[in-house]
């Protein structure tokens, strides 16, 4: 099906939809207003090509010259002094090196060895003593063991089969490899970024919303692609040569299972799957950390506390007949 993409004349991200939106009255997925898709436009028709004058001639190609290199043939003289001084710099080296790190006990005195103590040469007989434990610099400079790489994550609508790896959140979106960098929650809304800028290279978004009173700690969301309502999931990616991000909403047809933990202070872990319905088989999945925003635990309102009749004036008493309360 052929799609055609438009910004949103209120919040100015573009829009996937399909031929059949064209001039449709539209809901915009991130700014929810109403919109209206622009009409088809008119294709021309007939051939496009280029008319050749006649008498035209081709321009000539000209030959592209290059320096020419000419070798200088080092004389005997000149290779003599270059060896002489890669000898003396290999002199200064070793004197200096062994001088810092003791051993220049082990070279003669006229390039400036040191004759070894009497209590040196003493140990020197002695038989050697029992290697000590490597220390802990020692062990340090091993290198450490690589981690293992994640799972190859696997395209699924079969939301039983479902694991979720303890991996950060990874995957594809489009033919693009996803690692998410940052995650936030604002007003119920997920979004998992990869990118460090303002604008993000790519997102994976959840408008999963809460109910009055309703708790993020411990929810869970499960959704097969038959489910008849669904959360509104998306993707943004980057096409080469667009300074814009692509995106595309989905309302079904999806496979996701989403978890949060403990809300702690002004974050909340969770885990997600997240498969989409698209030709290249996007999915994601793993774990996250994300921020907490605004409005994303919804609290019922407090009731109005009624003052007790200890603490209610004379005059107020006797305007509600509420007699005076009882003394200890």
């Amino acid at each position: 099906m052929s799609e055609f993409t438009f910004p949103c004349p209120l919040c100015q991200q573009d829009i996937t939809c399909g031929a059949q939106y064209y001039g449709q009255q539209l809901q915009c997925p991130v700014c929810q207003g109403e919109i209206t898709a622009p009409a088809a436009e008119a294709r021309p028709t007939g051939s496009l090509g280029i008319k050749k004058t006649a008498g035209e001639k081709p321009l000539p190609v000209l030959p592209k010259f290059q320096k020419q290199v000419v070798g200088q043939k080092k004389s005997g003289w000149g290779k003599g002094v270059a060896v002489t001084a890669a000898t003396g710099i290999v002199l200064v080296i070793l004197f200096f090196g062994t001088r810092y790190t003791g051993l220049n006990s082990h070279l003669p005195t006229f390039l400036g060895g040191r004759r070894p103590a009497a209590a040196e040469t003493a140990a020197a007989g002695s038989p050697p003593a029992q290697s000590a434990a490597p220390t802990t610099e020692t062990a340090a400079a091993d290198p450490a063991t690589p981690s293992s790489p994640p799972p190859p994550v696997v395209w699924t609508t079969n939301l039983a089969k479902v694991v979720i790896p303890t991996n950060a959140a990874y995957g594809r979106i489009s033919t693009n490899e996803f690692k998410y960098d940052s995650a936030r929650i604002d007003n119920g809304i997920l979004a998992l970024r990869q990118g460090t800028n303002v604008t993000p290279d790519m997102e994976l978004g959840v408008f999963f919303g809460l109910k009055p009173g309703e708790s993020l700690s411990g929810k869970t969301i499960d959704v097969a692609p038959d489910a008849r309502v669904a959360p509104r999931v998306w993707k943004k990616w980057k096409v080469a040569g667009k300074t814009a991000l692509q995106q595309k909403v989905y309302s079904k047809a999806y496979t996701m299972k989403l978890q949060f933990g403990e809300v702690s202070e002004d974050k909340v872990s969770g885990k997600i799957y997240l498969s989409f319905p698209d030709e290249d088989q996007s999915v994601v999945t793993g774990s996250f950390v994300a921020s907490i925003g605004n409005a994303v635990v919804a609290q019922p309102a407090a009731a109005t506390a009624v003052p007790a009749a200890a603490q209610m004036s004379e005059q107020m008493r006797k305007r509600y007949g509420v007699g005076s309360p009882a003394r200890p």
